[in-house]
């Protein structure tokens, strides 16, 4: 369901406290904030006045400027968190130069009314809060059941995830497929712009091969932004959580790459040219100034590692199975537990104090599914995939850093978060021997104990489950919050208990 964004909803939400400095200063400083004709003019001034102020001999009369520009930067920071915070809460995600520029407008015409109410009429009037979606190219990811279908004339289906923002298709080899496929994901996400007319010739460019030999990502995303990069973090966030959404589908579909038979039957096996020369993603944002989506070609050259990094995913997904009704429940606690790591990380950590016990659980969470997205990176190196996947287990369980223990807590912790499941039993010696394997790997180089990969994966999905659902009862301030809400956490002894302890045991000595 669209949600329907009205002013006074997203007034309501904001601190007034944190946004009141910022009118005070608009109403009695409109001669020094009129002085520049712009957000660029203010900028260009600030520096020039810094450069003079801290230049040797500088008088009093340039410090004083400098100082005016640094308390007005500093206004209009505080304004812009707060706004940001409200705005990502609703998916609607404004750079945060593009939120300066309003601001910077609106305090420098203000007439003494509500910068705030102000800020949202004008992004709402101007329907900057409209929907679009990124573009991303993927490799190693095969739809289950369709390798042939290309042989025998028959149509390969999407992966359509879009009750989570997502959508995917395998390489289509074709500009007009990519096209249709652009397209059909475009009406799923809701999006009335249509397709810019430019990308047939675009997409017929060598630097832009990737959109026709590569597996394709599609990413529902409301993005705003003056410029590159603006908005890249959020998209690195977002593509994290959506491939590491696909990741845990084909984990509990157990499409089994090791499989030869099922592996064949993959359209990573077959028709694909994809190629690893890929140095763009396309932002495709919804102006409505625009009678067309406005593509952003956007260079990987900022995070690009850990931009091409996402793209592997190294595994099949079967689109019927997750048609069944029967899976309809797991999907769906999948995509709110991530929904709802996504939209804590952003609020609170990222754009909050990161001081609270659960901004720092969400933080550890979202490490851990990064790395649980790493041990699908090398589909020939058992033991990259065993680390990744157990350092994935010990950030999602443990809580901060204790020498020894935590192969213990690990043990006690995993049966908790797997106590309803029927393959219970299994999963945890499967992880047993995971945390057994790792530990012979990190300390000599090597294991021969055999372990069920894929069976480790499917724990580790249902244990980041479990914590997402007990993550409401995080108690600030708690030592071992992931421990308490799972139910693990070992009352302490009182120094008194634990010395007398120590002499009894000096005393049998």
């Amino acid at each position: 369901m669209v949600e329907i964004l009205e002013t006074n909803l997203l007034v309501a939400q904001i601190d007034r406290q944190a946004v009141s400095p910022l009118e005070g200063y608009s109403r009695r400083n409109q001669t020094f904030l009129q002085s520049h004709s712009d957000f660029d003019d203010f900028i260009d001034k600030f520096v020039t006045a810094g450069e003079v102020a801290e230049a040797p001999g500088a008088n009093r009369s340039a410090i004083a400027a400098n100082k005016e520009y640094l308390r007005v930067e500093k206004l209009l920071a505080g304004t812009r968190i707060e706004l940001m915070k409200v705005l990502w809460a609703h998916d609607v995600f404004l750079s945060s130069g593009t939120v300066d520029r309003i601001l910077f407008y609106l305090a420098s015409k203000s007439t003494g009314g509500d910068i705030v109410k102000e800020f949202f009429d004008f992004v709402l009037v101007r329907k900057l809060h409209n929907t679009g979606f990124v573009l991303y190219p993927i490799h190693s990811f095969g739809i289950q059941g369709f390798g042939l279908a290309g042989l025998m004339k028959l149509t390969i289906p999407d992966v359509d995830l879009r009750e989570a923002g997502v959508f995917l298709s395998a390489q289509t080899n074709n500009v007009e497929r990519t096209l249709a496929f652009l397209d059909r994901a475009r009406l799923a996400f809701g999006i009335s712009h249509p397709l810019p007319g430019s990308l047939r010739s675009e997409f017929m460019r060598e630097h832009f091969a990737w959109t026709t030999k590569n597996p394709l990502l599609a990413l529902k995303m409301s993005s705003t932004t003056s410029g590159f990069y603006e908005n890249q973090f959020v998209i690195m966030v977002k593509l994290q959580l959506a491939t590491a959404l696909v990741q845990m589908l084909a984990t509990l579909g157990q499409t089994d790459r090791t499989n030869r038979e099922s592996r064949n039957l993959s359209t990573a096996r077959t028709n694909n040219y994809e190629t690893l020369d890929f140095n763009h993603y396309v932002v495709f944002e919804a102006n409505e100034a625009k009678p067309e989506l406005d593509p952003l070609r956007t260079p990987m050259n900022v995070s690009r590692s850990d931009l091409v990094s996402l793209a592997e995913m190294n595994i099949d997904i079967d689109p019927s199975s997750w048609s069944d009704p029967e899976k309809q429940a797991i999907l769906s606690q999948i995509q709110h537990g991530l929904g709802a790591l996504e939209a804590g990380y952003l609020s609170e950590w990222v754009l909050g104090e990161k001081t609270s016990t659960r901004a720092r659980v969400l933080r550890k969470v979202f490490l851990s599914v990064s790395y649980f997205h790493k041990s699908f990176r090398s589909a020939i190196n058992t033991d990259e995939a065993v680390v990744s996947i157990a350092i994935a287990f010990e950030t999602l369980l443990t809580d901060g850093y204790q020498r020894g223990g935590v192969k213990n807590r690990i043990a006690r912790r995993v049966p908790l978060c797997l106590a309803n499941d029927p393959d219970h039993s299994d999963f945890v010696r499967e992880v047993q021997k995971l945390m057994e394997y790792r530990g012979q790997v990190v300390h000599e180089g090597t294991s021969d104990i055999s372990i069920d990969i894929n069976a480790v994966r499917r724990a580790y999905v249902r244990c980041f489950l479990a914590v997402m659902a007990c993550l409401p009862n995080i108690k600030q301030g708690a030592s071992q919050p992931v421990g308490d809400v799972l139910g693990d956490v070992t009352p302490k002894r009182s120094r008194w208990k634990v010395l007398r302890q120590w002499i009894a045991r000096k005393i049998d000595r």
